[in-house]
């Protein structure tokens, strides 16, 4: 019997089911294939075009050279720069000139950290005091040898607290074992940038104590005269009102001053205006003047009640000046009134000085101009009365947590106390290199800290967890465990982050910053504050005069408190200050 299979019976009917399957898997292989062919066709031809466009409009080789020209001279950009910084900078970087050998260092043209020669023993001339601590002071406590010539006895009047062996980082002990390189580069390092910052301080007295020649306007005001300059010397002008220099010297060129304008001038600073005059009497001369609080405020004469101004009749930068004393208690500030003797209302900002055998001019003296006027101040009218401390490698609130960095090695060699638990290896609440010991204070380090025992004045000044960063100590305090004390190094720059707090006159507070910024080592202020001083300062107290126990200033039958009893916001106690956080500096603690 014949069996029918249904496969082979109906496969016509699966053929026919399977075709339209078939075909189009077939042509959907055919669609994916020539779709990607024609992407990759499209994707060849786009970019030949984007070519060829792109080389439609060609540069001209005129415009590439030129390019190429201010390219490089961008590129040089960075480096005329660090070369003017450098021109600026490079005499703060002196060598002690009181040690023959040191001194050769001045004319090697050395690089910082570069080998330095040892075989006449050039190391162990920073043992000598005539030659390191000199740097810092050349007074002795017995008053004798004269003015001083160190960085400490320049801003004087300027105190500090505690004196500035308790202010100022210094070695003062040596050791037995033999400095290294190293060591001396980072000592003098100190000494640079100390003097830098005391620098600033100074300049800032000696701008303030400096008078211009001035003029009287119509309205009575007394301005700057423009027509004289610092020394004295009377400019000359093209009839258009543009100066004239000297073709050979490129100087601006001077006149012979008027004959009325030698004999009686006017001067003013920031504070006051001093009209001046020289009158003969008989054979002498005596020098007679009026002088005018040109401020809003009250001012004090100075201590003694006694201003000083010296006057130079010569434009001989040696020429000795005439010390010119003016007696009296303050001057009210501008505005003012009083009655004089007939019951007449006066300005009482004015004062006509008291003719004194001083005033009388020396018959070796000759006087027949007046070419410059300068206030000798003292700790009552100095702008900045004290430095209270200077800490070095001092971070601020921005850089509270970022570590400090040692010099570049080479030329430096590796830090010989990184590993070493003895020189301290914790950070202070300042981070890294931080104050240590030092209890926090708002503001990131700013405010009323109790320096405590350590702190100026103190046995152990200055003492940290890892380093010392203010007074005197052992090279291993002061130098190796300060060698991590940048906040950045290049091969042209180290960031080297200092606090500063200082007392000073809250007039001048502006221009204590601004002295920072302007000085050639190019402080970077990061961070500021400052507080009322409510402390005591040598030669205003008690032992000036003054009375009360704040020190405050009392002066008879015109009485001006400050501070003390008479002051309202008077609290017991004084103020102890702290370095404030920096970076590279950051003031202050004003008055």
């Amino acid at each position: 019997m014949k069996k029918n299979n249904p496969l082979q019976k109906h496969h016509f009917w699966v053929l026919f089911g399977l075709a339209p399957l078939l075909t189009l898997l077939g042509v959907s292989c055919i669609n994916s294939s020539v779709g990607g062919k024609i992407e990759q066709r499209e994707k060849e031809i786009d970019d030949a075009n984007k070519a060829i466009g792109g080389k439609q409009n060609p540069k001209p080789k005129a415009l590439i050279d030129e390019a190429s020209k201010i390219y490089e001279k961008v590129s040089n950009k960075q480096g005329d720069l660090h070369k003017v910084n450098w021109e600026r900078q490079k005499h703060l970087y002196v060598w002690p000139t009181s040690s023959p050998l040191l001194r050769r260092f001045n004319d090697s043209n050395l690089k910082f950290g570069d080998p330095l020669p040892t075989n006449e023993g050039e190391f162990d001339e920073f043992r000598k005091r005539e030659v390191y601590i000199y740097e810092f002071s050349t007074l002795r406590k017995d008053g004798s040898g004269g003015p001083g010539s160190g960085m400490a006895d320049r801003v004087a009047p300027t105190q500090f607290r505690g004196g500035w062996e308790s202010v100022l980082r210094h070695v003062n002990d040596f050791g037995q074992n033999q400095l290294t390189k190293d060591q001396v580069w980072l000592i003098m390092e100190d000494v640079w940038v100390q003097r830098s910052l005391l620098d600033a301080v100074r300049s800032l007295n000696a701008d303030m104590s400096a008078f211009r020649r001035a003029k009287v306007e119509k309205d009575g005001s007394v301005v700057v005269d423009p027509t004289y300059d610092d020394a004295g010397n009377k400019l000359a002008f093209d009839r258009e009102g543009k100066p004239v220099y000297d073709r050979r010297t490129g100087r601006r060129a001077v006149l012979p001053t008027p004959d009325e304008e030698k004999r009686k001038a006017v001067f003013r600073n920031r504070t006051w205006s001093v009209e001046l005059e020289l009158v003969r009497e008989g054979g002498s001369q005596r020098l007679v003047g009026t002088l005018t609080n040109q401020s809003e405020r009250l001012q004090l004469m100075g201590v003694g009640n006694v201003m000083a101004l010296n006057v130079w009749f010569s434009k001989d930068p040696a020429a000795a000046p005439m010390v010119f004393k003016i007696g009296g208690e303050f001057l009210p500030g501008k505005g003012a009134i009083k009655r004089d003797k007939d019951g007449k209302e006066v300005p009482a900002n004015v004062l006509s000085v008291v003719p004194i055998d001083d005033h009388i001019v020396p018959p070796a003296t000759s006087a027949e101009e007046i070419v410059r006027v300068e206030q000798v101040f003292d700790i009552r009218t100095v702008p900045v009365k004290r430095i209270e401390a200077l800490a070095l490698g001092f971070l601020d609130s921005r850089n509270a947590g970022k570590p400090l960095v040692g010099p570049k090695s080479p030329p430096f060699a590796p830090d010989p106390v990184a590993a070493d638990p003895a020189a301290g290896a914790g950070a202070g609440p300042g981070g890294p290199m931080g104050m240590g010991g030092l209890p926090p204070a708002p503001m990131g380090g700013i405010g009323p800290i109790d320096m405590g025992p350590g702190g100026p004045g103190g046995p152990n000044a200055g003492n940290t967890t890892k380093g010392q960063l203010w007074g005197g100590g052992p090279i291993r305090a002061v130098v190796d465990a300060n060698k991590k004390r940048y906040l950045e190094v290049t091969d042209q720059v180290r960031r080297l982050p200092v606090g500063v707090v200082v007392v000073v006159d809250q007039s001048y507070i502006e221009d204590m910053l601004l002295a920072f910024a302007n000085s050639p080592l190019r402080f970077q202020i990061t961070q500021v504050a400052w507080t009322r001083f409510r402390g005591t300062l040598a030669g205003i107290g008690q032992a000036a005069g003054s009375s009360g126990p704040g020190g405050g200033i009392d002066f008879g039958a015109g009485t001006v408190n400050f501070g003390g009893s008479g002051d309202p916001d008077a609290k017991p106690g004084g103020f102890r200050p702290g370095p404030i956080g920096p970076g590279p500096i950051g003031p202050m603690g004003p008055m």
